[in-house]
């Protein structure tokens, strides 16, 4: 299936690729759980989609394990690439509850046999396999190992680049009263303003929480720009309160 978003990105859901449209030389490859990530997304548009659903659809329905932190690296590599191609402002982070894609439209095309006609002419993929002796019982019984191996230090290096791009992606702010300010996306917004936005929402800060902040973002159902501000506190017990506040 063919998604185009917001009429100038591309995403092929099984090549697992973005482009801008009419612009191949941007094509970005995406790892398969960010696909598989993406793919969920583009399917529940504006929908708030919580991190178990993520968790279970994304890693352990393909017999797969992974962490709130495995998600985190993984989305936090899925808002570069979108950034790249233009994309910054598309998928919220609504804290302890999930993740919302956020298209302004989104259209499906099939893939047609003209699409694939290529793939289908083109000579199977052969994978040169290395001359062993054929004397009987003779087994190469390390090569699983290698290859076990191999894939482990691939994941562990892509886990370190992610997590160090996701920590560039939310910043502290500052603190009113006993709540910590963080700004998310390297927001520019004055943190005395986001003060005045916090005293106006009528937030409890005579208790420790955190407050995030995102900058001006579009509603699909607002003709204006507006911030979303969570508060949640650190009391785990308390739900997060997300706000919009018209700019």
């Amino acid at each position: 299936m063919i998604f185009i978003i917001n009429n100038h990105i591309i995403f092929n859901e099984k090549e697992g690729t973005l482009e801008q449209v009419n612009d191949t030389s941007s094509k970005i490859s995406l790892l398969k759980p960010t696909g598989r990530l993406l793919s969920l997304f583009v399917r529940n548009n504006n929908q708030l989609i919580s991190r178990e659903q993520l968790l279970n659809d994304v890693w352990e329905d393909y017999g797969l394990k992974a962490s709130n932190n495995n998600l985190n690296n993984y989305i936090s590599g899925l808002r570069k690439s979108l950034s790249q191609i233009g994309e910054e402002d598309i998928l919220i982070t609504y804290p302890r509850q999930g993740f919302k894609f956020m298209a302004q439209t989104i259209k499906r095309e099939d893939i047609t046999m003209s699409d694939t006609a290529s793939d289908i002419n083109a000579p199977p993929d052969i994978t040169p396999v290395a001359v062993v002796n054929n004397k009987p019982g003779c087994r190469w019984p390390w090569r699983p190992l290698a290859w076990g191996i191999l894939i482990v230090l691939a994941a562990l290096t892509a886990g370190l680049i992610y997590k160090n791009r996701a920590q560039g992606s939310m910043t502290l702010s500052g603190e009113y009263k006993r709540c910590q300010i963080y700004a998310i996306k390297d927001n520019q917004t004055p943190v005395d303003d986001i003060k005045e936005m916090i005293y106006h929402a009528h937030y409890n800060c005579n208790i420790k929480a955190n407050i995030y902040y995102y900058g001006e973002m579009k509603e699909n159902s607002q003709a204006t720009n507006s911030s979303l501000m969570a508060y949640c506190p650190l009391d785990t017990r308390k739900p997060c309160e997300n706000r919009y506040i018209n700019q």
